[in-house]
């Protein structure tokens, strides 16, 4: 095995709960500093049964010894669709207001499928034209933003899956766009994980790590080895953040409510086993060596 690649471990608080409320995030304690967890990424969508979100993600992270963050962000049916003109200003504020609340909790990022509504309909041009307007909208906030193409059952009108996403990334050309590459899409379109990754090159911007049928790595049959490949042929230096989706969350997210999503364990054994994956695979440091 080549040397090991020791990227930031990251974990989307989605492996455990959908809503990001006070007792969620006081589970995951624990699980992150048992797991050299140095990274937290939050669902904006799913801070809002919180009356305080940004003083609670920031208690949690002082508690669990954590220092960086990101921001997961998407647009679902009976919210603003960011392709229909007459709810794109809404949309717009919408993923602003992301962006702010990365600021907040100190991330300097806001991934996920920021140009259209999950399981919905469009263009690759409307995309181009939504997310254009959106890097103007939060360009005060400094965030990066990160594009992830989705399964075609969740995005058919962009099939050609990590292809679309360079061709809009490319023809926007802002350095604030980059690309966030999920192992578990990966898988769905059959492709080749060292390719997938090695062709988005430098416009890697954010990954996402979950096994087939969002298990943990480990428990699944994706290669680990050929995706830690991928992100050498990347040259890619940031976090890897697992999501795995919780027994809430799986029924919760319209789209996801899928029983073909099996977790038998819990939050803290999938994670255990996941972070020993990955070591193994030489894609995080091993745990003894790792720091936040």
């Amino acid at each position: 095995m080549k040397d090991n690649l020791g990227l930031p471990f990251g974990l989307n608080t989605l492996t455990h709960s959908y809503w990001v409320t006070y007792p969620a995030l006081k589970a995951l304690e624990p699980v992150c500093r048992d797991n050299g967890v140095g990274m937290v990424e939050i669902p904006f969508p799913a801070t809002s049964q919180m009356k305080d979100p940004v003083r609670s993600v920031l208690d949690f992270k002082r508690a669990a010894g954590i220092q960086a963050a990101s921001v997961c962000h998407y647009f679902l049916s009976g919210g603003p669709n960011p392709l229909d003109p007459g709810e794109e200003g809404a949309a717009l504020e919408m993923l602003k207001s992301a962006c702010e609340f990365a600021r907040a909790i100190g991330a300097d990022r806001v991934v996920g499928p920021l140009g259209w509504v999950v399981g919905g309909t469009g263009t690759r041009d409307g995309v181009v034209a939504f997310l254009k307007k959106a890097l103007v909208e939060t360009q005060a906030t400094g965030v990066t933003l990160c594009l992830e193409f989705l399964r075609s059952a969740e995005c058919g009108f962009m099939p050609e899956a990590e292809d679309d996403a360079i061709a809009v990334v490319r023809e926007i050309g802002d350095p604030r766009l980059k690309i966030l590459v999920d192992t578990f899409h990966v898988d769905t379109y059959l492709r080749g994980q060292t390719d997938t990754l090695a062709k988005v090159g430098e416009l890697l911007g954010h990954v996402h790590i979950s096994g087939r049928k969002r298990m943990a790595p480990g428990l699944d049959v994706i290669s680990w080895l050929a995706v830690a490949e991928g992100l050498r042929r990347a040259k890619y230096n940031g976090p890897v953040v697992l999501e795995l989706f919780g027994d809430e969350c799986r029924r919760e997210i319209p789209g996801i409510a899928d029983p073909t999503f099996p977790r038998s364990l819990s939050t803290a054994a999938s994670v255990e086993v996941a972070r020993f994956t990955l070591e193994q695979a030489g894609i995080i440091a091993p745990l003894a060596s790792q720091t936040v």
